[in-house]
């Protein structure tokens, strides 16, 4: 994590960004320095609290924005910039960096690759949950170890709009109540937390993104009623994680699972950065993975 040195001045604003007021105003500020200290490019996996310096890139024609659906890759990727001439900045949430433990070890520091690393901390000060504590607490551990240079920076979060997704996540619930449903992360288990607390045929994902077909896979294994298959609701960026997960519609044996993806081509949890995907390229793959039994999806069928 390559700290930054403030210009003397601060480069123009390009055209149509408009001025950012609140956290937003800091994260521009943090931008800004990033660009001027030569970063030619931004590529990462969404994060809610990182949300505002997606939406600069996004903006910014001084450099390219990658959004890239596992932080490993996006870091792989980012290494390969690097050795191209670039000067990337990842940007990822910390629960994603113990993904990149092996690329940062045996490719981005055993290469002194320059590349700048944004990684929001959760697990960390106000944030106690669960699932991220681990992780909060090596963080700085590991960039210790390996010697890269850190600085942390504050933070309050951010939100993002939920569009149709509660209403959604409420018509599967309702409808699928009498079998067990595996709940991807994020909003969607928040969402059906919200709508039936402890509900003793759900399980909420809080974290492990991309895993939810594992799972739901795991529970199919020992199942024995198809005509009451497990569920699993998923997001169209969750799916492009864990690809492995359904190549487990031809690799494991057990009742089948009902597939459901909500494809609003959107990191919905996240500040609503677009997925790198299409609904028909989810679809081809998971037609080429062995899915034969359809399932409803928001506006199509897989």
């Amino acid at each position: 994590m390559n700290s930054t040195t403030a210009p003397p001045t601060t480069p123009p604003r390009p055209p149509g960004v408009a001025e950012p007021s609140g956290f937003a105003a800091s994260a521009a500020a943090l931008y800004e320095d990033l660009v001027a200290d030569g970063a030619t490019s931004h590529v990462g996996t969404p994060c809610g609290i990182l949300a505002p310096l997606w939406t600069q890139a996004e903006n910014d024609p001084r450099v390219t924005l990658t959004t890239i659906s596992r932080e490993d890759t996006a870091l792989a990727f980012a290494a390969g910039q690097a050795l191209a001439g670039g000067r990337p900045v990842v940007l990822m949430q910390n629960s994603g960096f113990g993904s990149c433990v092996n690329v940062m070890a045996s490719l981005v520091c055993a290469f002194e690759l320059p590349v700048t690393l944004v990684v929001s901390l959760r697990g960390t000060g106000v944030d106690h949950t669960a699932e991220n504590r681990g992780m909060g607490a090596v963080t700085r551990t590991l960039l210790d170890a390996w010697r890269v240079p850190c600085v942390a920076l504050d933070e309050p979060g951010s939100r993002a709009p939920l569009h149709r997704l509660d209403q959604l996540v409420a018509h599967v619930v309702e409808r699928y109540e009498d079998r067990p449903i595996v709940l991807t992360t994020g909003y969607v288990s928040r969402i059906a937390y919200g709508l039936r607390p402890g509900a003793p045929n759900h399980f909420y994902m809080v974290g492990s993104m991309g895993m939810a077909a594992a799972i739901a896979r795991g529970v199919s294994s020992r199942w024995s009623d198809p005509e009451r298959a497990p569920v699993v609701l998923d997001g169209d960026g969750a799916v492009l994680m864990g690809l492995h997960g359904l190549l487990l519609e031809q690799e494991t044996t057990g009742c089948p699972i009902l597939h459901l993806v909500a494809d609003d081509a959107a990191y919905a949890s996240t500040g609503s950065q677009a997925v790198p995907s299409s609904r028909r390229r989810i679809r081809d793959l998971a037609d080429a993975a062995g899915y034969t039994r359809p399932a409803l999806v928001w506006g199509w069928v897989m």
